[in-house]
């Protein structure tokens, strides 16, 4: 919770050495836990942010496979997939950034109560179009976003 908290205060810094702390205590008696997929995956993108993105790219590979090879539920996978395409995005890997939102919305799309995570997807999802130019494209997925966040969060959200 330490290691979220400071990361969201955008102290990246003092955040990273409790998200290896977390992993390796993930490692050693719980590698099995979706929490491991998630540290894993949340120390990748603070890795982003610290400007260390080849390796942050390490990260979000092996949340993925673990995730893969944990659970064949959609949710977790959709969210690995996710976090793999924030790196490459970092990385100006534009065509796998797109082509990894494509399978995270699919994913998302195909579970039977969508999660307010479909709407971020959305979000990504246009945004890499955007990158390539496809404005049509981005902006049609920005109106579902925004049409799925009223339905979700009401008007005034």
């Amino acid at each position: 919770a330490l290691a979220l908290t400071k990361k969201a205060a955008s102290h990246y810094a003092e955040a990273a050495p409790l998200q290896q702390q977390l992993i390796a205590l993930y490692e050693k008696i719980a590698p099995h836990h979706e929490g491991y997929e998630r540290a894993l995956s949340g120390y990748a993108g603070t890795l982003v942010y610290l400007a260390r993105k080849k390796e942050a790219l390490d990260f979000a590979e092996k949340a993925l496979r673990v995730t893969e090879a944990r659970t064949g539920e959609l949710e977790p996978r959709a969210y690995s997939i996710s976090q793999l395409a924030f790196v490459y995005n970092s990385l100006n890997r534009t065509e796998d950034y797109l082509r990894l939102n494509e399978q995270a919305l699919a994913l998302r799309r195909s579970l039977p109560v969508p999660t307010t995570n479909l709407g971020a997807t959305l979000n990504n999802l246009a945004h890499a179009y955007y990158r390539v130019k496809n404005y049509p494209r981005a902006l049609d997925l920005q109106q579902e976003a925004v049409t799925f966040y009223r339905a979700r969060l009401g008007n005034d959200h």
